[in-house]
C-alpha cells in the first residue's frame, strides 16, 4: 500500500493544500522530501497523513485548527499488494467529514474503509511507520517480555507515531527489536520459527540496514552482548559501545534502520521486508545528522527497503537537494500572508 495524494483543510498553517505523491497517475513515488522553513507546516502535514490512514483515521486535536472552517484531512491510498486488481484508491478521511458530493458515493466510500479496516485486523499487510521529530533516546535497561504482546504484535497504528506531543522515546523499542532479532535467530538455528515465519530473515535484514546506515559514519553493529543482551556497536576506532553510549547521530541512524524493517516484517507476517510495500514518515530527518550524511541519506534509505515509500520532512536545503528533482515538495509562506503553498518540480528548488 502506498500514499497517492493528501489534502489538508484548516489544519495548522493550511487553508487548503494538496500534495501529490505520484510521479504520474497510479505510480506512487517511493521517495518524497517535504522541505520548508520552521512554521510552514511540515509536521502538520505528516501528522495529517498519520491520522488519516487505514485502521487509524482519527480526529486531530493536537494541531491548531483554523476558525470558520471544518478542519479535516483526506488521504488516497493505492492498495497495491493488498488488492492489486482494485482500479481506484482507498479514500480515508477524518471521521465525520463528508468527502463525496453524492450521498451514495460517500456511503460506499465509508463502507469500503470499514471493510478494509477489518481485513487489516484479520490478515495484516499494511505497514506504516511514523517517526516524529520529537524523538528522544533516554538511557533504558532492556526488558524482554512475551513476544506475542510486544515485538510480534501487529499494530496497524504503526510504531511509533505522531500522537504524543510530548515526544516519543525510542531507546526501549529499538533495543527490544534488536534483542528479539538476535535471540530468535540464534534459537532458530537452521529451522523456521513455530509460526512459519523465519526469524532469521528479520535478523539478516536488520544487519544489512544497519551496515548501510551506520556505514555512513564508520560505525557497525556487532550483535548482542552474551552477558546482558544489550546491542553492541563498533566505533570507527575499533572500540565497542552499547546503544546508550552511542553519539546521538548514530542512535538516530539505528532507529531509522530498525523500526521500519521490523514493522514491515511483523505487519506482513514474517515476509522479507525488502520485498514488502509500506509507508514510512520521518519528521525532521536531518535532526542531529551531519551534512555529509544528509547528502547520502535519501539514497541509502531507498537501498535499505527498496519497495517502501519514504516521506521525509526536513528544514535542511542540503538534504532537499540530495533528492532527485521531482522528489521534493517545498512548503513556502506567501509574502505578506500567512498562507502556505506547496511547490514541486523546479519551483521546489532553494538557493
Amino acid at each position: 500500500m502506498y500514499l497517492e495524494r493528501t489534502r489538508v483543510v484548516g489544519l495548522g498553517p493550511f487553508e487548503t493544500i494538496e500534495v501529490d505523491f505520484c510521479d504520474r497517475p497510479g505510480e506512487p513515488r517511493l521517495l518524497t522530501v517535504i522541505h520548508g522553513d520552521g512554521g510552514t507546516g511540515k509536521t502538520s502535514l505528516l501528522s495529517a497523513i498519520s491520522a488519516t490512514r487505514p485502521a487509524n483515521h482519527v480526529v486531530q486535536t493536537s494541531i491548531w485548527r483554523r476558525p470558520g472552517t471544518k478542519p479535516h484531512a483526506l488521504c488516497e491510498w493505492r492498495l497495491g499488494a493488498e488488492d492489486p486488481e482494485r482500479p481506484h484508491p482507498l479514500k480515508v478521511a477524518t471521521p465525520g467529514v463528508t468527502i463525496e458530493a453524492d450521498d451514495q458515493l460517500e456511503q460506499l466510500r465509508r463502507r469500503e474503509v470499514v471493510h478494509f479496516d477489518r481485513a487489516l485486523a484479520e490478515k495484516g499487510g499494511f505497514a506504516f511507520v511514523g517517526i516524529p521529530g520529537s524523538r528522544r533516546f533516554p538511557r533504558s535497561t532492556i526488558v524482554i517480555g512475551d513476544p506475542a504482546r510486544t515485538v510480534l504484535r501487529v499494530d496497524t497504528r504503526g510504531a511509533p507515531g505522531f500522537q504524543d506531543q510530548n515526544g516519543v522515546e525510542l531507546t526501549r523499542p529499538v533495543k527490544l527489536i534488536l534483542a528479539y532479532a538476535g535471540l530468535s535467530t540464534a534459537l532458530a538455528g537452521d529451522r523456521r520459527g513455530e509460526s512459519g515465519a523465519d526469524p532469521r530473515c528479520l535478523g539478516v535484514v536488520i544487519q544489512e540496514a544497519l551496515d548501510e546506515l551506520l556505514g555512513l559514519i564508520g560505525y557497525s553493529y556487532r550483535g548482542l552482548s552474551p552477558r546482558t543482551f544489550e546491542p553492541r556497536f563498533e566505533t570507527p576506532g575499533g572500540g565497542i559501545l552499547p546503544f546508550d553510549a552511542l553519539p546521538i547521530q548514530a542512535r538516530q541512524l539505528v532507529s531509522f534502520a530498525t523500526l521500519p524493517v521490523h514493522q514491515m516484517w511483523v505487519a506482513n507476517r514474517g515476509a522479507d521486508p525488502r520485498h514488502c510495500e509500506g509507508t514510512v514518515l520521518i519528521d525532521d530527518v536531518d535532526l542531529n545528522v551531519s551534512t555529509s550524511v544528509q547528502l547520502e541519506l535519501p539514497a541509502t534509505l531507498r537501498r535499505v527497503l527498496p519497495k517502501v515509500q519514504w516521506v521525509l520532512g526536513t528544514a535542511s536545503p542540503v538534504l532537499a537537494h540530495a533528492a532527485a528533482l521531482g522528489s521534493t515538495v517545498t512548503l513556502r509562506r506567501e509574502p505578506g500572508s500567512d498562507r502556505v503553498e506547496a511547490y514541486e518540480g523546479e519551483l521546489s528548488l532553494t538557493h
